[in-house]
């Protein structure tokens, strides 16, 4: 599964409101966030789509090189909110108790940015330099 996956699958077009989200385009900041909702037969909760995001039963504990989707186990209160990023589509995917939201960056280093930032907010800025992403260019 891919962001755009997701995009397609679970989320509104641009200009929408799902739930605590709008699709919309920030230019300012350099990305377009897809908004949607998270619902059964898809998903129950956090973990049950972060598995099936990420292709792989236990992708939190031992994440496969070649998953497009990637979890972040340093951000989020794991399984109320749950943050993963394809490096190879510049794109953060947050998920909160139903909710999702798919934010394509510009670029890598703009989605790389936007990561450490959540990874700061919640635990500091050591957290936030220690976190080792995937090493993909634009």
């Amino acid at each position: 599964m891919t962001a755009q996956d997701i995009i397609k699958k679970l989320c509104v077009p641009l200009g929408q409101r799902a739930s605590a989200w709008d699709s919309a385009r920030h230019d300012d900041d350099r990305f377009t966030r897809h908004a949607g909702f998270v619902a059964h037969p898809f998903s129950n909760d956090g973990y049950e789509f972060m598995v099936k995001v990420c292709g792989v039963d236990g992708c939190y504990l031992f994440p496969e090189p070649d998953q497009v989707i990637k979890p972040i186990p340093e951000a989020g209160d794991w399984p109320l909110t749950v943050l993963m990023w394809s490096p190879t589509e510049h794109a953060l995917i947050h998920y909160c108790e139903g909710d999702v939201a798919v934010d394509v960056y510009d670029t890598y280093a703009l989605a790389e940015r936007a990561v450490r930032d959540v990874i700061e907010e919640e635990h500091g800025p050591e957290a936030a330099v220690a976190w080792e992403p995937a090493k993909v260019s634009d």
